[in-house]
């Protein structure tokens, strides 16, 4: 039995309803046709334009991604910019597209969750609740170590080549808090929680030095190093739901950032 469009956006907005998404955020079935039968489907955490050539030339049928390509109002949708290329490329090849982002951070089972499971977070509660059962980011604990031994412990699971510290290396705690993407928003609910690390990506300067100060640890293992996993959860989620599928990661979905 052949899969259509309709059939994965059904099964994507059970695990991650639209209602779970910030106001500002753009979520959902972006480009295609949901009548369309698929049998190939790229994960990515952008649909840059280097991921979006490579999806035309995998002939795949859908791309789902965690950040939404097109998040605000377009007035115009043509090749002389880099926006409307992505698009028009997207649609002349009848590839569609579809974005979970803050809905699926929030998610029962999303993102928020899947990465406390990959840093084996135990006795976890949400630490930004939006609904009874869901909620963006976790609190809960780990097995006490050094905020240095930490930090390696973060580069291994995620499998990172850095993070940024922020506090002594040798103190040892082990009451965290985790967000995934840009989060620092929730680190004032995680020190009143009382965690003694956040964990999540794009700390600025100012907010570093002021969370230094009220003794709370942050590690900023950035905005790509927290949520590149989103695309096993994909993968994994969309091959379950069904099996006949072809589900690939895409390769040129990479870190903007280069350590040097």
């Amino acid at each position: 039995m052949s899969v259509i469009c309709q059939d994965i956006v059904e099964k994507l907005n059970e695990l991650a309803p639209a209602k779970l998404a910030e106001s500002w955020d753009n979520v959902g079935f972006l480009i295609g046709d949901k009548d369309a039968e698929v049998n190939k489907v790229l994960v990515a955490l952008d649909a840059t334009y280097a991921v979006v050539q490579e999806a035309i030339a995998k002939q795949v049928d859908m791309v789902i991604t965690h950040h939404p390509m097109i998040m605000q109002g377009m007035k115009h949708i043509n090749k002389s910019t880099i926006a409307g290329e992505k698009v028009m490329g997207l649609i002349e090849h009848h590839i569609s597209l579809y974005a979970a982002h803050t809905n699926l951070d929030g998610a029962k089972e999303g993102l928020s969750t899947y990465l406390g499971h990959q840093l084996a977070l135990k006795n976890s509660d949400t630490l930004s609740p939006i609904t009874e059962e869901c909620g963006t980011g976790l609190i809960g604990y780990l097995e006490p170590m050094t905020l240095g031994e930490l930090c390696q412990y973060i580069k291994d699971k995620l499998q990172l080549t850095s993070v940024r510290l922020v506090g002594n290396p040798q103190r040892v705690v082990e009451r965290v808090a985790v967000s995934p993407g840009s989060s620092m928003d929730f680190a004032s609910l995680a020190h009143a929680a009382g965690a003694e690390v956040f964990i999540t990506g794009d700390v600025k300067y100012h907010a570093a030095q002021a969370y230094r100060e009220m003794g709370m640890a942050l590690i900023d293992a950035g905005h790509y190093g927290t949520e590149h996993i989103v695309v096993h959860l994909l993968r994994d989620l969309i091959m379950k739901w069904f099996g006949e599928l072809e589900v690939i990661i895409a390769d040129e979905d990479t870190d903007p950032f280069l350590m040097l």
